[in-house]
């Protein structure tokens, strides 16, 4: 399977990823769209498991960093937490934009489709392993962030994300 750990970014294809973002070459309506295309052809997430979860990250160290930056001077967590060495060559700034509460809104419903057992060859490939179950873990603490981010974000200005994937 190629992987060294449970993180997003402890994979070959969690990497291929990021080096594609680093490139500049990935653009998320472009992403957004060839994931719904390979799960409205037979309603199974394949090769773009890995990458789902690699932006869910992603949009974990962008929130993080935002908390850092909103925080007074001297507060406790103002220091936060060391960034994944994987995602160094990344600028959070370049996906700010494009990660919308609309377009986090259908990453949480992606996200879920990732960790379903029912729909992702990911898991399944997990599945194969002793260590799904710390797999999962890590993957639910990233999409429970995102779910707390959006309802922050529904509370702070009246946002109402959509997350809907597409239905073939």
């Amino acid at each position: 399977m190629g992987t060294w750990g449970t993180g997003p970014f402890e994979n070959d294809g969690g990497l291929d990823w990021i080096d594609e973002i680093a490139r500049g070459g990935t653009d998320l309506a472009r992403f957004r769209a060839g994931f719904e295309a390979e799960l409205s052809a037979d309603g199974y997430v394949g090769e773009y498991g890995e990458g789902v979860l690699a932006l869910l990250r992603i949009a974990r160290i962008i929130d993080e960093a935002r908390m850092v930056d909103e925080a007074p001077a001297g507060a406790a967590g103002a220091a936060g937490a060391a960034p994944d060495p994987a995602v160094a060559g990344i600028r959070p700034e370049d996906f700010r934009e494009g990660l919308t509460p609309e377009y986090r809104g259908w990453l949480a419903v992606a996200a879920e489709k990732v960790l379903s057992p029912q729909a992702s060859d990911l898991y399944d490939r997990w599945a194969l392993t002793d260590e799904l179950e710390a797999w999962l873990a890590t993957a639910r603490e990233d999409l429970e962030h995102l779910q707390a981010e959006l309802e922050r974000l529904e509370q702070g200005r009246g946002v109402e994300p959509e997350g809907q994937l597409a239905r073939p």
